[in-house]
């Protein structure tokens, strides 16, 4: 199974946060984000209105808490805490749901906060790239693939001048950021 649009829908955050911090102090800032708004809501109502009568399952498809914290071998915070601590065997399913959400929340919201403050197209990329992290390592419920998602934000990394090491040690040679590679490595063979 693919990564659920759940998750996937909550990854992009930066989205929001990238359109709001340059607007929020003046007037005409605020009148063009709730146009914003509410064009995103009519669009969320108009996907949703195919599925209003069956609501319950897609609901229950996107957030399945009835399956468990983690599926054996993700290599997230809750598999790998669980061969020290069984968090499943001593806690109650809504208090690990709690859980989880309280450690994304706790993992994403700086990045957002900075963003949010100040907006760059490297801030951004960070931010996407934290907000996938964080969602991947600390929701109920991650598949392995799910790593595609930040994988995909740290390929945009690639040619960042600030991480950059030269391959050949020529002053013009071409540059890669070793970090995004080693991510990438370390996420490939992970899904394996």
């Amino acid at each position: 199974a693919w990564p659920r649009a759940g998750d996937v829908s909550f990854e992009f955050l930066p989205f929001f946060f990238c359109i709001l911090g340059p607007r929020y102090n003046s007037w005409s800032g605020w009148k063009e984000l709730v146009k914003v708004g509410l064009t995103v809501i009519l669009t969320f109502a108009l996907c949703w209105l195919p599925f209003v009568s069956t609501a319950g399952d897609v609901l229950t498809r996107m957030f399945p808490f009835n399956r468990g914290l983690f599926e054996d071998k993700v290599a997230n915070f809750w598999c790998s805490i669980s061969v020290l601590v069984k968090v499943r065997d001593i806690f109650a399913r809504v208090t690990l749901v709690r859980a989880a959400l309280f450690f994304t929340l706790i993992s994403v919201l700086p990045s957002q906060i900075l963003l949010f403050r100040e907006s760059s197209p490297h801030k951004f990329i960070l931010a996407l790239t934290n907000s996938a992290l964080g969602f991947f390592l600390f929701s109920f419920h991650v598949h392995e693939k799910t790593i595609l998602i930040p994988l995909a934000t740290v390929v945009l990394l690639y040619n960042d001048k600030r991480t950059n090491v030269q391959t050949d040690g020529k002053s013009n040679a071409q540059t890669v950021s070793l970090p995004a590679v080693w991510f990438t490595v370390i996420a490939t063979f992970s899904m394996w």
